[in-house]
C-alpha cells in the first residue's frame, strides 16, 4: 500500500539536504558508483522499490550490500536495522559516530565514509539505462545475454581437495568468479573459481559430512567441492546466489 503524503514523514525536499541521498537511481546504477568510485565504508542513501521506503548501499571489502530503511507506520518512525528513528536529524546523526551494520548472515559493515551526491551523476545513470536497453534493441538474430550481478561474501567452511580437513575461509562471489580466502583481511586468494565451469550447484546431503554445519555441493570443472554454511538461512542465501551465477553464465 502506497503512503500518503501526509504519512511519508521524510519529504523529497528534506531528504535532498542530505549531501549523501541519491535520488533516482536504482540498485544496480548504486552498486555501478560505489563499486568503481568508493572504497571499502563507502555508503549512500537511495530510494527503495516501495513509495516511502529507502535503501542504504554499502561498499565492503570486495562486494556491494543493500539493506533497507522502512516506514513503520504504527510508530511513524523509520527502521534501520534494530533501530528506529522517529526523525531524520536522528537517522542522520547516527551516522555521524561510523556505526557497524551486521547483515543476517553475521557479516559487519562499516558505516566510513558516505559517498556525496554529485552533478555527474547522471553519467551512471546513463550507463544503467544502456545496459537495460540492450536487452531490448536486440536485431534480428541476435542472442540475448542476460545481465547478471552477484555479490555475496562471508565466512563458510570447506572441505581440502586432498586432506579431506574441513577450514574456514572467507569466500566472495562476484559475477561469475567465486575466490575464497584465507582470512577476510588477506590480500591474495587462495583459489579463484570460474562459475561458467560449474556443472551444478546443490545441498549437501552426504550423511558423514553434516557434522560439519549446513552443506553445499558444487561441481566445477573436474572439481566437487562442499562448503558449509552455520546456519540454515545462511546456506539458503548461499545456495541462490550460486546458481543465479551459474545460470547467469550458462
Amino acid at each position: 500500500m502506497e503512503l500518503s503524503q501526509q504519512e511519508k514523514r521524510w519529504t523529497t525536499s528534506q531528504m535532498m539536504e542530505i549531501p549523501w541521498y541519491h535520488p533516482h537511481i536504482d540498485r544496480q546504477v548504486a552498486e555501478i558508483m560505489i563499486r568503481d568510485n568508493g572504497f571499502y565504508g563507502s555508503y549512500l542513501l537511495r530510494d527503495g522499490s516501495t513509495h516511502g521506503d529507502f535503501v542504504i548501499t554499502v561498499r565492503g571489502q570486495r562486494t556491494v550490500s543493500h539493506f533497507e530503511v522502512s516506514y513503520m507506520p504504527a510508530t511513524k518512525t523509520y527502521k534501520f536495522g534494530s533501530k528506529q528513528f522517529p526523525s531524520l536529524d536522528e537517522f542522520v546523526n547516527h551516522f555521524a559516530d561510523t556505526p557497524f551494520l551486521k547483515s543476517n548472515t553475521e557479516i559487519r559493515y562499516v558505516m566510513q565514509t558516505p559517498y556525496p551526491r554529485a552533478s555527474g551523476e547522471e553519467c551512471f545513470s546513463e550507463v544503467g539505462e544502456h545496459i537495460s536497453k540492450q536487452h531490448t534493441d536486440m536485431g534480428p538474430g541476435e542472442i540475448e545475454t542476460p545481465l547478471v550481478v552477484v555479490s555475496r561474501e562471508g565466512y563458510l567452511k570447506k572441505r581440502g581437495k586432498f586432506m579431506k580437513s574441513v577450514k574456514l575461509r572467507w569466500f566472495v562471489l562476484l559475477n561469475s568468479t567465486l575466490s575464497y580466502y584465507e582470512k577476510e583481511t588477506s590480500r591474495q586468494p587462495k583459489n579463484t573459481l570460474d562459475m561458467t565451469a560449474c556443472e551444478y550447484v546443490k545441498l549437501c546431503e552426504l550423511e558423514p559430512l553434516r557434522k560439519h554445519g549446513y552443506g553445499i555441493e558444487t561441481k566445477i570443472g573436474d572439481r566437487v567441492m562442499y562448503m558449509f554454511a552455520k546456519s540454515k538461512a545462511e546456506q539458503a542465501l548461499w545456495l541462490k546466489s550460486l546458481q543465479t551465477a551459474m545460470d547467469g553464465c550458462n
